[in-house]
């Protein structure tokens, strides 16, 4: 009875893997809620509040994402749902190039623009802060006016003369000068170049998406159907299944063919 019950909920965990997951976030955020009602320990309590409540909002997340799903039914709007889901697995592999030129800058930007002198103790939490604020925006496009005109804390006069020359005054004009340098080829290499490579990069995986979209849809379609209907084929109906997906892909693959010639 017990290994019945373990290959049911397994099978269950497999057909329904999105809900399984859900749950245990669900799980996650009861625990964690008990842990800072109850737990007297005042250290405890504190980070048990705000992780129960990341794990409130991830858990919405993931309900309102999962309503995509039922999209699926209709061809128009499922192959939509097949190409966001797409473009986002090419989204996540491309961030680690976004994070190589913005870890970069954002240690170049907060050594010349002096933000680490500003804070007492830089290995507290204002550093991950630090490392995200300097760079994010700036790939949109957006950046600040101290930026663009250098000005640097501890350095009220960034003049270079000749005739009065001192360490400080060499190092004031050298980092008010290189502070708007940095942030111009930063900008030139993520806003301009790095966005329109990905913007390239999704556009053709989703004209490629768009030429099998129909087909990728009736599988899907199917999916839902055995998820909610639990409908199982057999065979024959496989084969059939088979024989009408592949001859789809005949028709498309002769409807280019003529639209070359042509």
């Amino acid at each position: 009875m017990e290994n019945y019950s373990l290959q049911g909920f397994q099978e269950w965990c497999r057909v329904n893997e999105t809900d399984f997951y859900r749950n245990i976030i669900i799980m996650t955020y009861i625990i964690l809620l008990c842990i800072a009602v109850l737990v007297p320990v005042r250290l405890v309590r504190i980070f048990a509040i705000p992780l129960a409540d990341f794990t409130f909002y991830l858990s919405f997340v993931y309900a309102t994402t999962r309503l995509l799903k039922i999209l699926n039914v209709d061809a128009f709007f499922g192959s939509i749902v097949l190409m966001i889901q797409k473009m986002i697995a090419i989204l996540v592999k491309f961030l680690f190039v976004f994070l190589v030129f913005w870890f970069t800058y954002a240690v170049c930007h907060i050594s010349l623009a002096g933000h680490y002198k500003e804070t007492p103790n830089i290995t507290d939490i204002t550093l991950p802060w630090l490392l995200f604020s300097n760079g994010a925006f700036e790939i949109f496009g957006e950046a600040d006016d101290e930026d663009k005109t250098g000005n640097v804390s501890d350095c009220t006069q960034a003049n270079f003369n000749w005739d009065d020359i001192t360490e400080t005054s060499v190092q004031c004009w050298f980092k008010t000068t290189m502070v708007p340098i940095v942030l111009f080829t930063y900008m030139l290499v993520s806003s301009i170049m790095l966005v329109n490579l990905v913007t390239a990069l999704l556009t053709k995986k989703y004209e490629d998406v768009s030429r099998y979209s129909h087909i990728y849809w009736k599988y899907k379609l199917y999916d839902r159907l055995v998820e909610n209907v639990g409908l199982d084929l057999s065979r024959m109906q496989w084969f059939a299944f088979g024989v009408n997906r592949y001859s789809d892909c005949i028709c498309w693959f002769s409807t280019e063919a003529l639209i070359s010639l042509v």
